[in-house]
């Protein structure tokens, strides 16, 4: 069987160091202290051509932090990135139209809930199912409060755009997740293998040249960072979330 990759290849501007603008999250507590060093954490970031919601995308550039994540994803349970795997094949299916969620939101309230649980409690192997239903419930909450702070820039909070029509429907919709999460999980792997089925059937007929890529094979996406608002005071662990986790 042959298994193929695909990537976004995406232009950058890499530099070594850190952002001034992230400089105070060095200074809070992190699940990965110990773990790994300061050094690998904050190794370097990127520019990416890419604007805020109502910026300019002539002269506009998007922070990220992609090397930055690979270092902290070597700190995450099996269990954990299982469960994160099963919620971004369920978002992508049902939540992207309109689009208002995409895996990095999802990335990013999971880093902040490695930072708001015990350490213990992320490590069990068997608790891939409570952590799925964990995601949900902070992805429900975020999106119901349209604030999802970027994990590396507290401050910035990336769903201040969102609209009252397009939050409640994707609430909605959430709320049919939490409800019967394997039948959606289900119905999300089997959209993908169709999707599969449909690239390698084109591809035996030689019209490869203009097939989108399966969602769920993407396996790099550009991290996002959208427009600013908030207060540097507001954190996740502030906010209410659901018994679920623990």
């Amino acid at each position: 069987m042959c298994i193929r990759d695909r990537y976004d290849i995406v232009p950058v501007v890499s530099f070594k160091g850190w952002p001034a603008v992230a400089q105070s999250w060095l200074m809070e507590n992190h699940f990965w202290d110990g773990k790994i060093t300061e050094e690998e954490v904050i190794s370097g970031f990127y520019l990416v051509p890419a604007c805020s919601y109502k910026g300019k995308k002539d002269n506009e550039w998007r922070l990220s932090f992609a090397r930055s994540e690979v270092q902290l994803k070597k700190c995450i349970s099996s269990s954990l990135m299982q469960a994160y795997q099963a919620c971004k094949a369920i978002i992508i299916k049902l939540l992207s139209r309109p689009k208002a969620i995409s895996p990095y939101h999802l990335r990013s309230m999971m880093l902040w809930a490695c930072d708001r649980l015990p350490a213990n409690y992320l490590a069990q192997e068997d608790y891939a199912a409570h952590f799925l239903l964990g995601l949900i419930d902070d992805l429900q909450h975020c999106l119901v409060n349209k604030m999802c702070p970027n994990y590396f820039i507290p401050q910035c909070n990336m769903l201040e755009h969102l609209s009252e029509e397009t939050v409640m429907l994707h609430a909605r919709k959430l709320s049919s997740v939490r409800s019967d999460p394997a039948e959606h999980l289900r119905t999300a792997i089997e959209h993908v293998k169709a999707a599969n089925r449909l690239t390698l059937e084109l591809q035996r007929r030689g019209s490869t040249t203009s097939i989108p890529s399966p969602p769920a094979r993407e396996t790099v996406r550009k991290a996002e960072l959208r427009g600013l608002s908030g207060t540097p005071q507001q954190r996740p662990q502030k906010l209410e979330h659901s018994p679920v986790w623990l």
